[in-house]
């Protein structure tokens, strides 16, 4: 069975350059066009040019610019370098004329069949789109518009269907996960657990639904910087080592995560667990992380183990233009894949945390760059 993950951000905008044109012959049979063009590099998995052209059979037309109307068309999505898929379509669309100038009009299309391109297989789109219509003068005419265009496919890699969407006033695209996704697909998971190291450490990935349940946040801290701590100023998931009081790894998330944030995880829900963990540079301590959702997570009260604590959307973290690397000198200038949260080079998520988002992100069906 396929996992349906819905794509939908409203965070992300970009201006569109969007033209039409119609033409009708004895108010009955009409040829329209749009051409909808985002740019390329704010748009970064729906479709960055959209043209369409449609014949229209108007069923009724009460007054010549009242009608309602159908008909086949055709449909290209351009996917920028990747390439672009085409294919027919069917439309439907109606306008009411208002008194003066303005209009108010809706037009829709389906295109059940676009082929494959890449990693997307059997591709189909839906689009709508309503708005006013001011014309000053014959020929000429200007629009303010809602548009919503969905691509829907199945990803030849994962196997999951996908959702793609643009929508608004302006363009929106993103990759969002609900909590609903994350949960199924937690509860399906059996993680690969070690008993190998000689000591445990157990960390706390709290899912923030109080904002959206499409797109929860996940809550990071920035540790304190403390000279000789190897994990000094790094961004990081609340936890600590293992104690002689903790009866279990999760016992020790909980107790660190109200420790180190003030927040009590008794009332949240636990979703599951990821795949343990050793570090890169003590491979005898293993570390455990446990996902856990609540709609209350604030107010933050950190002590002096972390600098600072915040929230950032699931959306955010799955920006390929966020998507950065690290070069660590005590591993010989080795080169790691990084996640910038701003838009300069720090600071950035990466070692231990990165791992287990890639981990988590994995799970869910989008794939970070290795680690």
């Amino acid at each position: 069975m396929l996992e349906t993950v819905d794509l939908l951000d409203p965070r992300i905008e970009t201006s569109a350059l969007s033209a039409y044109g119609a033409l009708w012959w004895n108010r009955t049979w009409g040829l329209r066009g749009a051409l909808n063009r985002f740019p390329e590099d704010q748009v970064d998995q729906a479709p960055n040019d959209q043209l369409q052209v449609d014949i229209q059979r108007r069923l009724q037309s009460p007054v010549s610019d009242s009608y309602l109307s159908v008909g086949p068309g055709w449909e290209q999505n351009y996917f920028g370098s990747q390439g672009s898929l085409s294919g027919l379509r069917l439309s439907a669309g109606g306008r009411v004329h208002l008194p003066g100038v303005v209009s108010v009009y809706v037009n829709t299309g389906w295109s059940p069949n676009l082929k494959h391109l890449g990693t997307r297989q059997d591709v189909s789109t839906i689009s709508v789109e309503t708005g006013l219509v001011i014309e000053p003068m014959p020929f000429i005419s200007l629009r303010a518009a809602y548009r919503y265009h969905l691509t829907d496919y199945t990803e030849s890699v994962t196997g999951h269907d996908r959702r793609e969407v643009t929508d608004g006033f302006w363009e929106r695209d993103s990759l969002v996960i609900s909590t609903q996704t994350i949960a199924r697909q937690l509860a399906q998971h059996q993680p690969e657990l070690s008993d190998t190291g000689d000591s445990h450490a157990a960390v706390a990935l709290i899912l923030d639904s109080a904002a959206s349940t499409d797109d929860p946040e996940i809550v990071f801290i920035e540790r304190a910087r403390v000279p000789g701590d190897p994990w000094s100023g790094h961004i990081a998931f609340p936890g600590g080592r293992c104690e002689p009081g903790d009866q279990q790894p999760l016992d020790t998330a909980v107790r660190e995560t109200e420790e180190e944030i003030g927040v009590d995880l008794s009332s949240a829900r636990l979703l599951g667990r990821l795949d343990d963990l050793t570090g890169r540079r003590s491979h005898h301590l293993v570390v455990s992380c446990f996902v856990f959702i609540t709609n209350s997570v604030g107010p933050f009260c950190q002590n002096h183990e972390v600098a600072d604590v915040f929230t950032l959307p699931i959306s955010r973290l799955l920006e390929t233009k966020r998507q950065t690397e690290v070069q660590y000198e005590a591993w010989q200038g080795q080169v790691f894949p990084a996640i910038r949260l701003t838009n300069h080079e720090e600071p950035i998520i990466w070692g231990l945390t990165y791992r287990f988002l890639e981990n988590f992100f994995a799970l869910l069906g989008h794939q970070l760059p290795p680690s």
